[in-house]
C-alpha cells in the first residue's frame, strides 16, 4: 500500500494541501489513523484515504455540505484508485464540456463556467485563509499557556528570594 504525503494527495485529488489538510479534519472519523495524526506528526495517507476524499471532492463540487457528505460515507460507493491518479476519469466540474451551439444556455452555461472558476479560488483562498486562522489560534492557545508557565516561574522566584531572604536575617546575614 503506498503513503501519500499532503502535497502528493493534493495533487492527486487536483485541490490544495491546505483543502486535504481541512478535509482530513472534517472527516477524520473515515480516515486512517496516518492521516489524522496528533501535533507535529506528519499526515500520511493511503490509496483507501484517497479514494475516501476523491468522493469528498466530487461530492463538494455538486454543492453538498460537509455534513451531508459525512452522512453519505458510510454507505457510498468510493471512485477506484485508478480513476483517483488519473485514469479513466469521470467528467467533473472544472473539465470542458463539448461546445454547443449558440443559444441562450450555452450563454447561460459560459457565465455559469466563469463564476464556478471565480468560485473555486475563492475556496481555496478560504481555504487556506482557514488555516492559517487555525495556526494563529494554535499559536495564542500555546503562548496563553507559556504566559500561565511564565508567571507561575515569576511566582517560584518570588517564593524563593524571599526563603533566601528570611534564612539571611534568621542567621543575621543582612544584604548590603
Amino acid at each position: 500500500m503506498t503513503s501519500y504525503k499532503v502535497n502528493e494527495a493534493a495533487a492527486a485529488l487536483g485541490v490544495s494541501s491546505p483543502t486535504v489538510r481541512r478535509w482530513s479534519r472534517l472527516f477524520a472519523s473515515q480516515l486512517s489513523g496516518s492521516a489524522t495524526p496528533g501535533p507535529g506528526v506528519e499526515r500520511l495517507f493511503s490509496d483507501d484515504d484517497l479514494r475516501v476524499l476523491a468522493f469528498v471532492r466530487d461530492r463538494s463540487a455538486v454543492g453538498l455540505t460537509g455534513e451531508a457528505i459525512l452522512a453519505e460515507l458510510p454507505t457510498a460507493t468510493l471512485p477506484d484508485l485508478a480513476s483517483v491518479l488519473g485514469g479513466d476519469k469521470d467528467l467533473t466540474p472544472g473539465d470542458s464540456l463539448p461546445a454547443l451551439p449558440d443559444s441562450p444556455l450555452t450563454a447561460f452555461l459560459g457565465r455559469l463556467d466563469s463564476h464556478t472558476g471565480e468560485t473555486a479560488k475563492a475556496q481555496v483562498q478560504i481555504a487556506d485563509s482557514l488555516d492559517r486562522l487555525t495556526t494563529a489560534v494554535d499559536l495564542a492557545g500555546q503562548v496563553a499557556a507559556l504566559k500561565g508557565e511564565v508567571e507561575g516561574l515569576r511566582r517560584q522566584v518570588e517564593t524563593l528570594t524571599q526563603e533566601v531572604a528570611d534564612l539571611r536575617r534568621r542567621k543575621g546575614i543582612f544584604w548590603g
